[in-house]
């Protein structure tokens, strides 16, 4: 019993001092200042880690390991574009590494691949608010090269649909990192408030998702979810997805054509793996093996 509230403490240690460190996050007025409380967020969530695990000891170490050596490293190229105007692109690389941009995605796969839904749960829903006031304070001149890294990280995610889709946290990696990625450029091409909007809805639909995701690790009877799993991940006028998919529609109108597009494949991908996954398991019961 104590040992169950113990890792239940940990998950609540996490929670709100990850909250705390982003409400400070809207405090500030400089790259600096955002920066340090990026870090401490960060540092925040690791205890979550240690709630429940159900992979191999070598997996929980090996996405451990990845998300410390990951943070350090994208740590030193922030701090090093931060100090030095000469080197403002190693911000850039330093943030491109941090949220897991292309060619940096597989980092993230290893560590949604070894860790547990709470830790999903802070790594792809909390720690992406800090991304809103980080690209308002990042220079202009950056926007062409960041553009075409989104460009490339929305292939690449609708590719992994159909490579890397071995694990429900595998899927959900699929669609974190591509909601970070179209949230990046509406913060770029956007208003505020379109920003904002596609954040918070995302944040709804990303926890009753990740919630759904974790109590039907547990379920037998996959088939009784039909309906949950439409409501919640597939595009239809009765889902709950379909705001934000048109939200980010309306927000990337204004960023250039390439990322546009590749955000029209990525979105078609996803549906098509969505519908064929939901209508071969869910509604047939013929599952893959990882179901």
């Amino acid at each position: 019993m104590s040992t169950s509230r113990l890792h239940i403490d940990l998950v609540f240690f996490s929670f709100f001092f990850s909250v705390v460190f982003c409400l400070f996050c809207c405090l500030v007025d400089n790259i600096m200042g955002l920066w340090v409380f990026m870090e401490l967020m960060g540092m925040a969530i690791v205890p979550s880690f240690f709630y429940s695990n159900n992979s191999s000891i070598s997996s929980f170490y090996n996405a451990l390991l990845s998300y410390v050596v990951i943070s350090g490293i994208s740590s030193v190229l922030i701090m090093s574009g931060i100090l030095f105007s000469g080197l403002y692109y190693l911000l850039l690389l330093g943030f491109v590494v941090k949220l897991g941009f292309f060619p940096f995605s597989f980092w993230l796969y290893a560590v949604f691949g070894g860790s547990n839904w709470a830790f999903i749960f802070f790594l792809s829903v909390v720690s992406k608010f800090p991304v809103l006031f980080f690209c308002f304070l990042l220079q202009n001149t950056v926007e062409g090269v960041l553009y075409w890294d989104c460009f490339f990280t929305l292939v690449c995610c609708s590719m992994f649909f159909w490579l890397l889709s071995n694990s429900w946290e595998f899927v959900w990696c699929h669609i974190s990192l591509s909601s970070v990625t179209t949230l990046v450029v509406a913060c770029f091409c956007s208003e505020p408030l379109a920003s904002f909007y596609i954040f918070f809805y995302y944040s709804i639909w990303a926890t009753v998702t990740i919630a759904y995701f974790y109590f039907i690790s547990s379920w037998q009877g996959n088939k009784y979810s039909f309906w949950v799993y439409c409501f919640l991940l597939l595009v239809t006028p009765l889902s709950l997805p379909i705001f934000y998919k048109l939200g980010v529609c309306l927000a990337l109108l204004y960023s250039s054509v390439s990322v546009l597009l590749s955000w029209c494949l990525y979105s078609f991908s996803e549906q098509m793996y969505l519908y064929k996954v939901g209508s071969d398991c869910f509604y047939s019961s013929v599952s893959n093996s990882w179901l």
